[in-house]
């Protein structure tokens, strides 16, 4: 298998935890909402629709490719403001504790992965060129 299908493959894969939360939360709307408002997230009128249109949108472009570097940097920021917002770890009573560090370490390690994409698209990119 090329490098390149291999790359693909991975932005597939990585893509499906966005597919799959986007959709959850449009299906789920209402209660999603309510979850944004006692998570203390700001104006969750305004970020929710754009939190759905940011995951699928992010899912549909790192699936095709389009403008990965630009993608994979937006998502993994996205996954590093989700675990700040929405896995405290630190301020939740001690039945929660493991399942949101849990969370929190998935979101962290997603973006470390999001910056290897990011890189990687660079230098796929440099190397077509040449």
């Amino acid at each position: 298998m090329s490098n390149n299908a291999l790359f693909t493959a991975g932005r597939i894969l990585m893509s499906a935890v966005f597919l799959v939360g986007g959709m959850r939360k449009w299906l789920s709307y209402v209660a999603t909402l309510e979850t944004f408002r006692s998570l203390g997230i700001p104006v969750p009128d305004i970020v929710l629709p754009a939190t759905i249109v940011l995951e699928l949108g992010g899912a549909a472009a790192l699936i095709v490719g389009w403008r990965t570097m630009w993608v994979a940097g937006v998502l993994g920021l996205f996954c590093i403001a989700t675990a700040m917002l929405a896995h405290r770890f630190w301020a939740v009573d001690p039945a929660q504790f493991g399942n949101q560090l849990s969370h929190f370490l998935k979101n962290v390690a997603m973006a470390g992965g999001f910056l290897i994409v990011a890189l990687s698209s660079v230098r796929m990119q440099s190397k077509d060129r040449s």
